[in-house]
């Protein structure tokens, strides 16, 4: 049997590395390679663009392994199938991106990635650009066995919103059998059931954020409801469902239990959006059976609800405006919200003194020195203290003794300077151009410095799709580089939302501020709907000066999708003393300026709009 598919892959221009290790398969020859593919086979995925017809259909326990995430991408062609079929309990997919399509395949469920009745595995992933092409489809991702594994995935940006007169359920993941663990599933559209719907299995430790009921043109019918989680079945635990939104006339936000049998723990649930909330049971929070409160536990809400449940505040980064994380960072007389598990910290400083309590404010346990783990003895929500010692966070291979000078010289440095970095650092960019893999993300009082935008740069690795700068904190800077080539893959609520966390394709100032000065953007070239500026300020303490924002793509579509403001997108803050230029979008070439937003002292020029205002664009009630 090896000796024929040995035959076969060389047949197809693919050599075997070892017995089960096949590689350089070409991009269009991904499907006969899994054809041809025995138990036990590896198949190694390039970073490049895997193209085929129909299904691909993995129903053998073979792995299709990735070189990352953004970097292999499995691309099937518009149709009446679903792009992926998983469905043996030991076939694996990893590391790789399965890019979405219009699939037009009526009463569907799985209508992008399917893991079928036997199994399989799709992990360290990104579903993403799913769009349902007829009714009744449900779910870009469906796990329907015991034996259905979806695991530090991200699914995300995908519409099962296809018509306004039969309900379509579900943009996200629908889970009826299985686990789905680790995952983020943000800023998925449906008509309901927007991020998660749930039947059976377990959903733990997922971020379900941003994902919005969208129902046009039913005038006040009372239709949609659970746009982050609608569950009828299973357990969602140790989840975070925040920033979900239903529409002014659908039901709750954040989660909908239907039935008495899903159940809801550990989990924090702050932050979702219901317009009509005056017939609601709870902001966040609404069932079709009382009896179900029964069934949520120890859960952190804005108000109280079911058994053992808190309510004190959890701190967000900026939840409103699309940084969903938790503050994690235990500063002296700081604390973090743990949600069940066994949890470890470390200090800088030997002394470190450890406090750890739980929902009543009663001590529970203490501990000193560096190094300190706490296991709870039962389930529930604790808060653990650092009394001294200085910030407990540690990062690999990265300077951590409080407010120092750190110099960087690539990529990989830099991502765990900022990281490890505590207020007041200074991190100092060596000359040179710096490839990111994934954002940089900046939510302390630390600056980020180079020697000019002509000597250094950050920019965004080839085929990834996503932002490459994330300021969000007053007290945070960037100064002296060029940012370049944003391709940010999230499709947007709607044309130039403030807080809609598309905005920003290559760099985003959030709700908490930040300042931009002497850099250069470029580059632009975005990947997805509704997004509104290569650089985005979205806080009243953003602020972009002495800039040059030029050569960036917003036009995104010409016919639906609209993006505007190819150079920038003044929400709020001040942008001043910059030079726009060469940008192009739908509306607003240059700038769209917005809410409480001010430009000064500019030059707005060169600039083209495909349909209206090359240079500025001004939105209602600005």
């Amino acid at each position: 049997m090896k000796r024929l598919l040995a035959a076969i892959l060389l047949t197809l221009g693919v050599c075997t590395a070892s017995a089960h290790d096949i590689t350089d398969i070409p991009a269009d020859g991904l499907a006969a390679a899994v054809a041809a593919a025995a138990d036990g086979d590896v198949l190694i995925l390039d970073a490049q663009e895997y193209t085929f017809d129909g299904t691909l259909t993995v129903d053998k326990a073979i792995t299709l392994r990735g070189a990352g995430a953004g970097l292999t991408i499995l691309r099937g062609s518009s149709g009446t199938a679903r792009h992926v079929s998983v469905n043996h309990a030991g076939a694996v997919i990893e590391r790789v991106t399965i890019q979405g399509k219009t699939v037009n395949c009526r009463n569907a469920t799985g209508f992008g990635v399917q893991i079928g009745a036997n199994g399989g595995t799709v992990r360290v992933s990104r579903v993403t650009g799913f769009l349902a092409g007829s009714y009744w489809q449900t779910g870009a991702v469906e796990l329907n066995s015991d034996n259905a594994v979806l695991e530090d995935c991200v699914v995300d940006g995908n519409n099962a919103s296809f018509s306004n007169d039969s309900m379509c359920w579900c943009g996200g993941v629908y889970l009826q059998k299985g686990v789905v663990r680790g995952c983020r599933i943000l800023a998925n559209k449906a008509h309901q059931a927007s991020g998660l719907y749930i039947k059976g299995g377990t959903a733990t430790g997922c971020l379900i954020a941003g994902n919005e009921i969208y129902y046009p043109n039913q005038g006040t019918a009372d239709l949609g409801t659970g746009a982050g989680v609608y569950a009828s079945g299973g357990l969602v635990t140790n989840c975070l469902i925040t920033a979900n939104r239903g529409t002014l006339y659908s039901g709750v936000g954040g989660v909908y239990l239907n039935g008495t049998t899903a159940k809801l723990a550990d989990c924090i649930i702050r932050g979702n959006v219901t317009p009509a909330i005056a017939a609601k049971v709870h902001p966040d929070l609404d069932y079709s059976n009382a009896a179900v409160e029964s069934n949520v536990s120890r859960c952190r809400l804005p108000t109280a609800f079911g058994a053992d449940c808190v309510t004190n505040a959890v701190l967000f980064q900026d939840y409103a405006g699309g940084d969903y994380t938790v503050i994690d960072a235990i500063g002296a007389d700081k604390y973090e919200t743990l949600l069940g598990g066994a949890f470890a910290f470390s200090s800088v400083a030997p002394g470190a003194a450890w406090t750890v309590t739980d929902a009543t404010n009663a001590t529970v346990a203490t501990g000193t020195g560096a190094d300190f783990t706490f296991t709870p003895a039962t389930a529930g929500c604790f808060s653990v203290t650092l009394a001294s010692g200085g910030d407990s966070v540690t990062a690999t291979n990265a300077v951590k003794a409080g407010p120092v000078a750190v110099t960087v010289t690539n990529y990989a440095t830099l991502a765990a300077a900022v990281a490890a970095a505590v207020d007041g650092t200074a991190i100092t960019l060596a000359d040179g151009d710096y490839i990111v893999e994934q954002p940089i993300i900046v939510t302390k009082a630390i600056t980020l410095q180079g020697a000019g935008w002509d000597r250094c740069s950050l920019t965004l690795k080839a085929g990834v799709n996503d932002r490459v700068l994330f300021l969000n904190h007053k007290a945070s800077s960037v100064t002296g580089l060029t940012i370049a080539n944003g391709r940010l893959n999230i499709y947007g609520g709607r044309a130039a939302a403030t807080v809609d966390p598309a905005n920003g394709a290559t760099v985003r100032i959030g709700a908490r501020g930040g300042r931009m000065t002497q850099c250069r953007i470029t580059g632009t070239d975005t990947k997805n709907h509704y997004q509104s500026g290569s650089v985005a300020i979205l806080g009243d303490d953003g602020y972009v000066g002495r800039c040059l924002i030029d050569n960036n793509d917003m036009l995104y579509q010409t016919t639906s999708g609209w993006c505007y403001g190819g150079g920038l997108f003044v929400a709020a803050g001040l942008a001043e003393n910059c030079l726009i230029t060469n940008n192009l979008a739908l509306n607003g070439g240059g700038v769209v300026i917005g809410g409480t937003g001010k430009l000064r002292n500019c030059t707005v020029a060169a600039n083209e709009a495909y349909q209206t205002a090359g240079g500025i664009f001004w939105l209602d009630g600005s």
